[in-house]
């Protein structure tokens, strides 16, 4: 009778975790910000227990505050808040590289995450010498004029996105909606070197395959952050999704 109950106690902690892993599966994927007691649920899960970022994450955790916890790590206020956010963001980041996430911006560490934001950031401003000199530090195995060329056109960054191919090599999805150009994509390869400095590998412009309206409300079907079906396959769904809801 010991062990029924014992065993028992174990299945109820298995279907409580993975109740929450559902849940939390959930509220990323629909790109839902976490809440803190997701955060805390996250930080619960026994994969994650023996890491620097669970271990970053409950020194931010047991303080009362943002200010003690400034106190604590004699910093300022402004800069507790920021370490706040990269602390969760590091979390997070793991838990969806040990689920296997193949895209997304979220499963980068925090610190990459910053440095390709500047990286694209730096790529919109291509059209003077000082900029061209900037450029001249990513690029590893392409020319900077292909790399001028290929972000040539886009002025702003509407949405940009990556999927992970490996080691410490993505590849960097960024779409602009030109105004005067229309829809503008360009896939860049990239790695980051052992300093977390980008070099690039490969560039270049994508063909528009075409543009369809998503029905609202409707979630993109996603696994692991990837879609999983072709332009095609997914405009034939919309279409009957559109129809349905008419």
């Amino acid at each position: 009778m010991e062990n029924h109950f014992r065993n028992q106690g174990k299945e109820d902690k298995l279907l409580r975790q993975l109740k929450t892993e559902i849940e939390l599966l959930d509220s990323i994927e629909s790109s839902t910000t976490l809440t803190e007691g997701q955060y805390n649920l996250l930080a619960d899960l026994p994969t994650l227990r023996q890491s620097l970022e669970y271990k970053a994450f409950k020194e931010l955790t047991d303080c009362q505050s943002l200010q003690e916890y400034a106190r604590i790590k004699e910093i300022t206020l402004d800069q507790a808040k920021k370490a706040s956010v990269k602390v969760k963001h590091d979390l997070k980041a793991l838990y969806l590289r040990q689920s296997g996430w193949e895209a997304g911006l979220e499963l980068l560490p925090y610190q990459k995450y910053m440095v390709l934001k500047r990286f694209i950031n730096s790529m919109t401003q291509t059209r003077d010498d000082e900029s061209l000199k900037t450029m001249k530090k990513y690029s590893s195995e392409v020319s900077i004029e292909k790399l001028r060329k290929v972000f040539e056109g886009i002025s702003s960054v509407d949405y940009w996105d990556l999927t992970f191919k490996g080691g410490d090599r993505y590849y960097v999805y960024v779409f602009c909606l030109n105004p005067s150009e229309g829809p503008l994509l360009t896939t860049v390869k990239i790695r980051f070197n052992a300093g977390n400095r980008i070099e690039v590998e490969e560039c270049g412009k994508n063909a528009l395959a075409g543009v369809y309206k998503k029905p609202e409300n409707y979630r993109l079907p996603l696994e692991r952050g990837k879609l999983m079906y072709s332009f095609l396959e997914l405009k034939s769904i919309l279409e009957k999704v559109t129809e349905f809801n008419q």
